[in-house]
């Protein structure tokens, strides 16, 4: 049971994305003032599903490839929402401070791991065997 790299690697990402959050969460955001108290046990969920996703995509396991497209979508719009700026009908990109610096580096590590579970060899491990 070879398990390809682009799956090994989206792996590794969403891992990477679940530190990410939380760094940002436990950090960066208490550093700049800002109260994270309430949003630390959601975001300690955030990093156990992350971390259950990429272990089910070691194991090749198609809930795995399913939850890790759907919640990594999930978390990617509601994280780029959290850095886009709609004012009259325009959408502006807030320029990355100190502090949104490693959210803009999370969602593009999500973002990275989504394009990776769409990669042909990703799909075709995931795929159940004919007959």
């Amino acid at each position: 049971m070879n398990v390809p790299a682009s799956v090994k690697a989206a792996a590794a990402l969403f891992v990477v994305y679940g530190l990410a959050v939380l760094l940002n969460t436990t950090g960066m955001q208490r550093s700049g003032g800002w109260s994270a108290e309430r949003a630390e046990p959601w975001v300690l969920i955030q990093l156990i599903v992350a971390g259950v996703i990429a272990a089910g995509l070691v194991r090749r396991a198609p809930w795995a490839w399913w939850l890790g497209v759907a919640l990594g979508a999930i978390w990617l719009v509601s994280g780029a929402l959290a850095v886009l700026v709609f004012e009259h009908g325009d959408v502006y990109w807030l320029p990355p401070s100190g502090f949104q610096s490693l959210l803009v580096v999370s969602l593009g590590l999500l973002g990275v791991a989504l394009a990776l579970l769409f990669s042909p060899s990703a799909r075709k491990a995931f795929r159940r065997p004919a007959g």
